[in-house]
């Protein structure tokens, strides 16, 4: 067994309103950790898978501790998210593999407790570990397990191996530890040993011990209309977002993704990721974007090749707004407009990428655009301070990972105004956001529009696939294609950059969010 493993944590005090007047203070730490993992292929026992999942979160509280005592934070009132596979790793090549790790979760609407209850502490002993830490310190907590639950006699679609697997998230209420929310992913980025949740799984929210709805997401799933859809139109604006994100530059990196998706939702995230695999998992972060904030965010980037690896970033005095049940999101883009029949293309995987880009420096208020084969792309900025960072417009077709078709807009921050901006060195300039900037992207009649339903290929050699959203809904941030029926797609959004990522040289971006 590997013993490294490296953690940082971001913190943040976040205001909603839960009912007129009546304003509620919490604080959010967001914990990356840098997993330990087992060092050899072959299946643990049970006691090992335990073991391994129990130490990953002793090292987990011994930095929330450390957090806390950094930046002064009590124990009441307090969301606390770990990320995707934290516990674990993602490694899972078959269902038997997940078996030693499987936990058994209570269903939230039981509201039972698990610390303390022998039977839980044998069949789910990281959820009963967490249920225990949330009751003694009081914060709300949400962790990411591999669940294992046998079918029911009457599940007729039961696999042949007689049970279901999530990759489940967990939350646990501080005031007493009771499992109160269960989330399991619904868009899983070739996971073939878990099947995907679905919407009668439950809904992907829970109510905090500080009242405070939260909504829960897992990676890949902030690339899709669900959940995202479901927790925005029931008035959501405060999401536990845990992610053993795949950084792709110079567009799809963990933290210009959450800050891109927090901003455009007009959502409160708490962003945790995981820093195991050096710069390739890295990035999380706490976005204040919910109505009424001053959109301020921290953010985070500690893989596990970084020095030192443990961090402790606190944001302090931002505002959301109150929360409204009836409110529905119309804001998210996804209207039709005039234009020439789009058809979808036959597409090969690993295309290289088209990209377009407009070079410019803030300052006076201007129109900026780039396009690519059937994506346009258009910024409108106002006036702001004058700056000699140069940025660009970018629009861009091509494959995220090799593997999923994607068209996306952008604005990035170039290393080297002389060059395009992705190529060559250079230093950014100390800029600050982009003032009351909007970006539009409009999709039409495209040779490359993205096939209607996504796949993910188990090997590139033999092709083997199998159909991930079979809905073929738009992505939330980046994947996206034309709606059905449609002639033309526009999606608008609000833009914020200012998000540092590898090295600064790619500043937050952006992308569509349908609705």
């Amino acid at each position: 067994m590997r013993l490294a493993a490296g953690f940082a944590a971001v913190v943040v005090c976040v205001w909603l309103g839960i009912a007129a007047g009546s304003p509620v203070l919490y604080d959010a730490v967001a914990l990356e950790l840098a997993t330990t993992v087992l060092s050899d292929a072959q299946q643990p026992t049970r006691s090992q898978a335990t073991a391994l999942k129990l130490a990953n979160l002793q090292a987990a509280w011994t930095l929330l501790d450390s957090a806390r005592g950094a930046n002064g934070l009590s124990g009441d009132s307090l969301l606390v998210v770990l990320p995707e596979y934290g516990l674990t790793g993602p490694d899972f090549p078959t269902r038997d593999s997940v078996l030693p790790f499987g936990e058994r979760v209570p269903a939230p609407w039981l509201a039972e407790v698990p610390c303390g209850n022998s039977t839980l502490a044998t069949l789910s002993p990281a959820v009963e570990n967490a249920s225990c830490t949330a009751r003694t310190t009081g914060a709300d907590i949400v962790v990411d397990v591999p669940e294992v639950e046998p079918c029911l006699p009457s599940d007729t679609s039961c696999p042949p191996d007689g049970r279901r697997q999530f990759n489940t998230l967990v939350a646990l209420r501080g005031s007493d530890g009771a499992v109160v929310g269960r989330y399991r992913k619904r868009n899983l980025y070739y996971e073939p040993a878990f099947d995907p949740g679905t919407a009668s799984g439950g809904a992907p929210w829970f109510d905090s011990s500080f009242g405070v709805r939260i909504g829960l997401m897992i990676c890949f799933d902030i690339m899709f209309r669900q959940p995202s859809a479901d927790i925005l139109s029931a008035g959501v604006r405060d999401v536990a977002y845990s992610t053993w994100w795949v950084n792709v530059p110079p567009f799809l990196t963990g933290t210009q993704v959450q800050a891109g998706w927090a901003n455009a939702s007009g959502a409160n995230v708490v962003a945790a990721g995981a820093g195991h695999n050096g710069w390739r998992s890295a990035g999380s972060g706490v976005y204040a974007m919910a109505e009424g904030s001053e959109g301020r965010m921290k953010t985070t980037f500690k893989p596990n090749s970084s020095s030192p690896q443990e961090a402790a970033v606190a944001l302090a005095g931002l505002v959301g707004r109150r929360l409204e049940a009836e409110r529905r999101v119309d804001r998210r883009g996804g209207r039709a407009i005039a234009g020439a029949a789009a058809g979808a293309q036959a597409q090969r995987r690993g295309a290289r990428w088209l990209i377009n880009e407009t070079k410019f420096v803030p300052g006076a208020p201007q129109r900026v655009s780039a396009a690519v084969d059937g994506v346009d792309c258009e910024l409108e900025l106002e006036a702001g301070p004058t700056a000699n960072q140069v940025y660009a417009v970018v629009a861009a077709q091509g494959w995220y990972n090799g593997l999923f078709p994607t068209v996306m807009c952008g604005v990035c921050a170039c290393a080297n105004g002389s060059l395009p901006c992705f190529e060559g060195q250079g230093t950014l300039a100390a800029t600050g956001q982009l003032k009351a900037a909007e970006l539009r992207m409009t999709v039409c009649n495209s040779t490359r529009d993205p096939l209607s339903t996504w796949r993910v290929y188990a090997n590139a050699a033999d092709g083997d696939a199998q159909t991930l959203n079979p809905q073929g809904g738009f992505a939330a941030s980046g994947l996206a294609r034309s709606p059905a029926g449609a002639e033309c797609a526009e999606e608008r959004l609000s833009l914020v950059v200012g998000v540092p990522v590898l090295d600064a040289m790619l500043y937050g971006v952006s992308f569509a969010v349908p609705g």
